[in-house]
């Protein structure tokens, strides 16, 4: 699991002396580094995670210091740490004003407390972790590629209970392992790692055995193909339901039989009716409510849909047939 500000500040707090400032941010933020930063000059080496410390050698309490902390802000740091006592003696309230506002963790530490202390038991614990997190990866990878190792099974044994996310864009979430494979990236995390998002994001079934690690990372590739199809942007493998079958079909003639099938329906609102008459179990009042038109409509339209497909809807194999149908395009034509 990832290193945060919330473990950091719990563990270390009162052995540095650290005072949080702005009580109302979150400091569930992943840190990668711990970075001085006392020129703002120097901020463009700042890449994005880092807990940035100053003392205010050069910005002292004026607007340079303002800009300081600023462009941290910009750059992506997890949040900042102001050594006061020599240079700054308080922190003005316009800087944790910022910093509430901006969710944006601003600390603060005595004079006496040494820089080189925390700055060194943060960063050996950093890297620490760092290798564990590309052991786990690397266990990820494998057991999704059907090549564990024995030695993988302690590591793997702590995945249960977590589910694989996909993902096409790289997620900021708190996870036990991550790869990214085919351009698509995958994690090992608990579904409360995802309070809300605006991508799109693709969940398998809880973990429950380390032996069908493919079936899970398979899951979650499919819950996220299906998220593109109905333009949903989280979606569970377990509500995913015939697409499961859809997705799972790597078949040329059955892609192009089923085209054929539902090439006479031409006409959009026509098809869009048929599939949610279908999705409805041909119920005419439901499909009515859910495209708010009267159920006579529904009921020529569908008369319609019979004539041009030469089908007889009364009979469950032919609703069945074709709702496939409509899936297995879906996949087809999805651009993903």
């Amino acid at each position: 699991m990832s290193l945060t500000l919330e473990y950091f500040y719990q563990k270390t707090s009162t052995k540095y002396n650290l005072k949080l400032l702005t009580t109302s941010v979150n400091l569930n933020k992943e840190i990668t580094w711990v970075y001085l930063l006392d020129d703002i000059n120097n901020s463009s080496f700042v890449r994005g995670g880092e807990l940035i410390i100053t003392t205010g050698l050069t910005t002292k309490c004026t607007q340079k210091l303002d800009h300081l902390i600023n462009a941290a802000y910009i750059k992506g740091s997890c949040g900042l740490l102001i050594n006061t006592g020599m240079y700054i003696k308080d922190v003005p309230s316009r800087i944790i004003e910022f910093g509430e506002k901006n969710n944006f963790p601003i600390f603060s530490m005595p004079w006496d407390t040494h820089i080189a202390d925390i700055m060194q038991e943060y960063c050996n614990e950093i890297i620490s972790e760092q290798k564990v997190v590309l052991q786990k990866n690397s266990v990820f990878l494998r057991s999704i590629l059907r090549s564990s190792l024995k030695e993988d099974i302690q590591i793997l044994n702590q995945f249960i209970g977590f589910r694989v996310v996909a993902s096409k864009i790289p997620l900021t979430i708190l996870h036990f392992a991550q790869i990214e494979l085919d351009n698509i990236h995958y994690y090992i995390c608990s579904t409360n790692s995802i309070i809300s998002t605006d991508c799109n994001i693709g969940l398998s079934n809880h973990i429950e055995s380390i032996d069908s690690m493919y079936q899970y990372y398979m899951q979650a590739y499919k819950a996220l193909k299906v998220s593109f199809i109905k333009g949903q942007n989280l979606m569970h493998f377990s509500d995913i339901g015939l697409y499961d079958i859809s997705l799972s079909i790597d078949d040329k003639y059955v892609c192009e039989y089923a085209h054929k099938l539902l090439s006479p329906l031409n006409d959009s609102e026509l098809l869009n009716t048929f599939r949610v008459y279908l999705e409805c179990n041909g119920s005419v009042n439901l499909v009515a409510n859910k495209l708010f038109v009267h159920r006579n409509t529904i009921n020529y339209r569908i008369h319609q849909i019979k004539e041009q497909l030469c089908l007889d809807l009364d009979i469950p194999e032919n609703r069945l047939k074709y709702l496939l149908a409509l899936y297995i395009c879906d996949c087809d034509n999805i651009n993903f």
